[in-house]
């Protein structure tokens, strides 16, 4: 039986009737609060996929950097594009 169909029966029930109301108005409440968490739940999962992006990123960038400074090192040749590089992914 699904919330909806449960709070019908609650809002129909011939005995009770203010019990019944009162158990479907708490049932439509926990149901609103659950669905506010699940949205919550979804956002802060995907906040989370992006901060593991942004660090995927940041690691690919050091190694970047790393091998830029390598190339610097070991010749002459690429010293110009190497050094051009490492000054615009350093912001400098």
């Amino acid at each position: 039986m699904t919330d909806q169909e449960l709070i019908l029966e609650l809002r129909n029930s011939k005995g009770w009737p203010n019990l019944g109301n009162a158990a479907a108005d708490r049932i439509e409440q926990l149901a609103k609060e659950r669905d506010a968490a699940l949205v919550l739940l979804g956002d802060a999962a995907d906040n989370l996929r992006s901060l593991h992006r942004a660090e995927v990123a940041e690691a690919e960038l050091a190694e970047a950097v790393g091998a830029l400074r390598d190339m610097l090192e070991d010749s002459e040749y690429w010293s110009p594009y190497a050094r051009a590089t490492l000054a615009e992914l350093e912001g400098k």
